[in-house]
């Protein structure tokens, strides 16, 4: 049998001493094992008027030390200390500070009251990490928090369209549609709206849309009718273009949410017009089997008509069909107004007839001014018609050329009126056209979406050439 000698004691006590003291470190420096924390529920329903609010959080064993649980908030109700806020997270946000040896936590939430009929909204909560790697997040990870509206019971605010059915043109510049409150509010009150129709909006326009016909000038997609007020306006600015086209329509429907309710009438439609303006036609005879003729038509637009410049182009290559043989342009009688001013109503336009190629020789042209007013054509035989004769040495490539323009004919424009249309004059030989500054272009073009002559009954203008 082993015995201890007086020598060995005093070493063994010391080792055991050592054994105690750091077996004791270990078990207070290693977290608990397995320790999870997570939320008591995965759902709560609170009110309005419920004041502080404590959201609870668990761990199924002791925090082993001092650590810091953070969290995302999300949902529809808007946090913070602002006049809209739904609710305020008190103390650090994002974060909670748990301290050794507790088992639960809490966010609390400051739940604000207000008179505005919105309907229940929801906050989520969810638990994204600690800075201890001894506890895991549970699979209680997250909570749904609905706040239900105790205002339900107040009438809603009741929205709609004073016109239904409105008409202009689109030399009009800025229309505004008038949105009424039936009775004014305490507070802002915001209707969202949806826009469709035939008519193309600038905020959706691309490089695959025809281009826009109109531009929101007030608030995109939404109406604000103030406090203490009953109606709001919807601003609309219309385009013009270089081209005819059918009558095209905005469509503006109100939406109703929590908040608003809307009335009977709820959708207003807005029918753009044709502008009045000039209407000039180039046409040339249809080709035979073997010849070809392909013509242009070019406009510029003069600084004054005192002093034209022909600085810049107007429209290009204004419209070109292979079976019917002819171009067009339109020049609209108004451009400037309240919204787009572009200071061109007293103007000299310059155009420029060029056969580009082919095998006609001779090629006999014809260029039409016919006035559009009041939705349709002046009558049959009040147009001025000339005719000019080019041949094969007027032939010009113009995407070659980079000299001066040949401007073959001009017609003013002076306080809505056109006038003074001059003969067309040739040079011995070329129709050239100088399209080096193509994109200075001064209104929008529809060369998209032009309506065919023969909805304006063209063929009986020129029977002709049919």
């Amino acid at each position: 049998m082993f015995k201890t000698t007086t020598l060995l004691r005093p070493i063994l006590v010391v080792f055991a001493a050592l054994s105690l003291l750091f077996t004791s470190c270990k078990d207070d420096d290693e977290p608990a094992s397995g320790a999870e924390i997570s939320f008591t529920t995965d759902a709560m329903t609170i009110g309005e008027g419920d004041g502080m609010i404590d959201v609870e959080i668990e761990l199924n064993k002791p925090a082993p030390r001092n650590f810091t649980l953070t969290y995302d908030v999300g949902g529809t109700a808007i946090e913070g200390t602002t006049e809209t806020a739904d609710f305020d997270i008190q103390g650090a946000f994002g974060r909670v500070d748990i301290d050794k040896g507790e088992t639960s936590a809490s966010i609390q939430l400051a739940v604000k009251q207000d008179d505005t009929n919105e309907g229940d909204e929801v906050i989520t909560i969810t638990l994204d990490d600690v800075n201890e790697n001894g506890i895991k997040i549970g699979s209680e990870d997250e909570i749904t928090i609905t706040i239900t509206d105790d205002d339900d019971d107040a009438p809603l605010a009741t929205v709609s369209f004073v016109e239904t059915e409105l008409t202009a043109i689109e030399s009009d510049g800025l229309i505004e549609i008038e949105v009424t409150l039936a009775e004014a509010a305490d507070t802002d009150v915001t209707v969202a709206y949806e826009l469709s129709g035939t008519a193309q909006d600038a905020e959706t326009e691309t490089d695959e849309t025809p281009p826009s016909d109109y531009i929101i000038v007030s608030e995109y997609g939404t109406i604000t009718i103030p406090a203490g007020q009953t109606s709001a306006m919807i601003e609309v600015g219309l385009y013009s273009d270089d081209q005819l086209e059918d009558p095209e329509t905005l469509e503006i429907t109100l939406i109703e949410d929590g908040q608003v309710q809307v009335g009977t009438n709820d959708k207003a439609t807005l029918t753009i017009a044709q502008e009045d303006g000039m209407w000039i036609f180039m046409s040339w005879p249809g080709t035979e089997e073997g010849t070809l003729a392909d013509m242009d038509m070019f406009v510029r637009i003069g600084e004054t008509s005192e002093t034209p410049s022909w600085d810049g182009i107007l429209t290009a290559s204004a419209y070109r069909d292979f079976d019917y043989n002819y171009e067009f342009v339109f020049l609209p009688r108004t451009f400037s107004g309240d919204l787009f001013d572009l200071g061109y109503d007293d103007t000299t336009f310059g155009l420029t007839y060029t056969y580009y190629d082919g095998t006609l020789d001779p090629l006999e042209f014809e260029v039409a001014f016919i006035e559009f007013i009041d939705g349709d054509f002046e009558p049959l035989g009040e147009e001025e018609v000339f005719i000019q004769t080019y041949t094969a040495e007027h032939k010009n490539k113009w995407t070659n050329t980079a000299v001066p323009s040949i401007i073959a004919q001009t017609i003013r424009l002076s306080n809505g009126e056109f006038s003074d249309i001059s003969p067309i004059t040739k040079e011995a030989s070329s129709s050239r056209v100088n399209f080096s500054n193509r994109h200075n272009k001064i209104i929008r073009s529809g060369s998209f979406r032009k309506v065919r002559p023969e909805t304006f009954k063209v063929s009986k203008l020129f029977p002709r050439l049919y």
